[in-house]
């Protein structure tokens, strides 16, 4: 409980939630509770599913967790240290009325937060008085509005620009279409300037700042509301529409009577995992053409129409009948199956035009570089919330998704669903509790896993290179080095002493500091780092006295030292590095330590199959705690050649400048 106080590295980076400005802003705001470091601050996450295995939503269940930040990453998301605080029964959906099922919930968290409650300290044999705050609710869209009051429908559904949205209602689509994008980019951005390409106007608009907690606590004082669901006056008969709101708000939110909720930066989080999932599907189905989920669509020309924007796109006649003219964007069959065949930001280099090819890569490359360790309009603000909540992957549905999973196969009897849920729930906390206090009894908690890194807890030394990290599988055999391979992999260990990561897979990445000379007559070299690419061929463990090993790695390398000309490795105008596989280095030092290695996963050009393209990554619930850099996992485009130099990073408006650079 206090690993991010004693063990968690200070250096700049954003690894976890106490590295973020939210964590640090409730710290200083109120210090009694940051002092601390075993207080605990924690997540509140909330969905509905169905659990009888069906999509419908004939029958929804409704769980309250609370996810505890003060854990290590690696066992911070992990279930069984997810807490479930409430389970809300169905059979319908609490909608707006949630806050009486949280009612319970939120009176304990404002005892923890006021007085606390005494709690003993079994590392340091001494009682404390534990406090705890919740420092955002995690939801998908819809679950957004049930928990923060704000409705997430029509016209100013975006909680993020409140009362400054602009939408426009489309009239033969019959949907609110959310713009003004432009207005979140720096004010010299050549994408402000274009007419033709957007809604025929300059942008000259700033981006709207969010509501603060105090803004919103102010606005519901004055406002009234009328609780509870319309009921049907007849059985059989539809219920009438709800009464109107005053305005986007739709109730006083529970959470405000927590004393610290309106002076959080950060009170509820957009789910990550949801627009993403919405952004792809979108996306694949219009280049695609799917009938029914494209967003290209008769309707939406026929609004192009009436807005009179990109008269290239507007519908014609072909002997009477309508025609809708293909766009940038549009795919032919041909291209079509060679799209479904390879990955998506693979295969659009060759199936799109370069500008289209261009934007796609960068939204591609933007989620990546969101993601590392309900609607398209909301990923604008993506971005804004990581730098004030950190990482991204404390804040996404993914765990949570899979801990409604864990609910759902507890159901053993199908008239009493909550009460199966909560049985297994029991029992298996309890089963975890007593876990984590057996010695010498392995369990699924206590037991590594089929991939973990493995230290020898007996070595002591200097030497990192013989601290072997790792651990073999399957079969192995004795082998015997000959004379040539022996002196190589003997002179490497003595130089090859620097240990960044351990990685184990069939294409092989290594950057390392090369000498470079400009002639023969240079005697002042410039080291710079050169990127290798190469496939294993041979795993060695050579062995020595004292029970000492270290591992090599034997490879074939390919050759890259004619990059420019594209001899063996080259890169594209879209910044993929490519690998040909005919051309094999033909190097006398073949070897490698293991931990120098990095993974890395060769896919086939479908334009050009003796090029391969070099990908990236990283294994799963690997969390790098000391490198100084976080390089793009797939090693892909560049996405800041669109802003100027001289273009300033926006800051969320209502945040001061400051006191933001003053906690980061």
């Amino acid at each position: 409980m206090c690993w991010h106080g004693l063990s968690r590295p200070e250096d700049g980076f954003l690894r976890d939630p106490a590295d973020s400005f939210a964590w640090k802003q409730l710290d200083l705001k109120f210090p009694t509770f940051g002092d601390e470091m075993r207080n605990v601050r924690l997540g509140l996450a909330s969905d509905g599913f169905n659990p009888f295995g069906k999509c419908s939503s004939d029958y929804s269940i409704w769980p309250v967790l609370l996810i505890v930040y003060n854990l290590p990453p690696w066992l911070c998301m992990k279930a069984p240290f997810i807490l479930m605080a409430l389970l809300i029964p169905g059979k319908e959906s609490p909608g707006n009325d949630i806050d009486v099922y949280l009612e319970p919930l939120i009176y304990e968290l404002k005892v923890l937060w006021t007085s606390g409650v005494p709690t003993y300290d079994t590392f340091r044999q001494e009682t404390f008085t534990l406090r705890a705050a919740v420092l955002w609710t995690i939801s998908d869209f819809p679950a957004y509005g049930n928990l923060s009051g704000w409705s997430t429908h029509e016209k100013l559904a975006c909680p993020c620009c409140n009362y400054k949205s602009e939408s426009t209602y489309l009239k033969k689509g019959r949907k609110y279409c959310y713009m003004g994008h432009r207005r979140f980019l720096p004010m010299s951005h050549v994408f402000r300037r274009q007419r033709k390409a957007f809604n025929l106007s300059d942008e000259r608009e700033q981006a709207p700042a969010p509501l603060t907690g105090c803004e919103c606590r102010r606005q519901l004082s004055i406002l009234r509301f009328k609780y509870g669901k319309t009921p049907r006056k007849v059985v059989g008969e539809k219920r009438p529409l709800p009464r109107a709101t005053v305005g986007p708000w739709k109730k006083h939110s529970i959470f405000f009577k927590l004393l610290y909720w309106e002076h959080l930066v950060l009170r509820h989080c957009l789910d990550v995992m949801h627009i993403e999932k919405n952004v792809t599907e979108s996306l694949v189905a219009t280049l695609l053409g799917i009938v029914g989920k494209s967003k290209d669509n008769l309707n939406a020309r026929l609004d192009l129409e009436l807005m009179g924007m990109k008269p290239e796109l507007h519908r014609k006649f072909v002997n009477g009948k309508p025609k809708m003219p293909p766009g940038v964007y549009t795919m032919k069959p041909l291209e079509n199956e060679l799209f479904c065949k390879q990955f998506l930001p693979i295969a659009i280099r060759k199936c799109l035009p370069t500008a289209t090819a261009h934007i796609l890569l960068e939204l591609s490359a933007f989620f990546r570089h969101l993601c590392t360790k309900k609607g398209l309009h909301l990923t604008i603000h993506l971005a804004e919330e990581a730098a004030l909540a950190g990482p991204v992957h404390y804040r996404w549905m993914y765990p949570i998704e899979r801990f409604l999973l864990t609910l759902k196969k507890y159901v053993r009897n199908k008239n009493r669903p909550e009460g199966s849920m909560t049985q297994g729930y029991l029992a298996e906390e309890c089963l975890s509790f007593c876990a984590m206090y057996l010695e010498g009894v392995e369990t699924r908690l206590n037991r590594p896993s089929r991939n973990a890194d493995r230290i020898r807890p007996d070595y002591e030394g200097d030497f990192d290179i013989f601290c072997a990290t790792g651990h073999s599988l399957g079969m192995r055999e004795d082998y015997h080095l000959d004379n040539h391979d022996w002196e190589i992999a003997r002179s490497f260990k003595v130089i090859g002493t620097q240990s960044n990561g351990n990685y184990q897979n069939y294409g092989v990445f290594l950057q390392s500091n090369v000498p470079s000379y400009t002639g023969p007559r240079d005697r002042n070299p410039v080291t710079g780092l050169v990127d290798y690419y190469g496939v294993l061929t041979d795993v060695f463990e050579i062995k020595y006295h004292m029970e000492w090993t270290v591992v090599l790695f034997k490879c074939n390398w390919f050759d890259g030292t004619s990059r420019n000309t594209g001899e063996g490795v080259k890169s594209d105008i879209y910044g993929f590095r490519l690998v040909n596989f005919n051309k094999i280095s033909s190097t006398s030092d073949p070897f490698i330590l293991a931990s120098q290695a990095l993974q890395v996963f060769y896919v086939q050009d479908p334009t050009d199959i003796e090029w391969h393209v070099a990908i990236k990554t990283r294994p799963r619930d690997f969390f790098d705690m000391s490198s100084t850099h976080d390089d793009d996992s797939c090693d892909g485009q560049d996405i800041e050649h669109a802003t100027g130099d001289n273009d300033e990073v926006r800051v969320r408006i209502d945040v001061d400048t400051q006191d933001f650079e003053d906690c980061l």
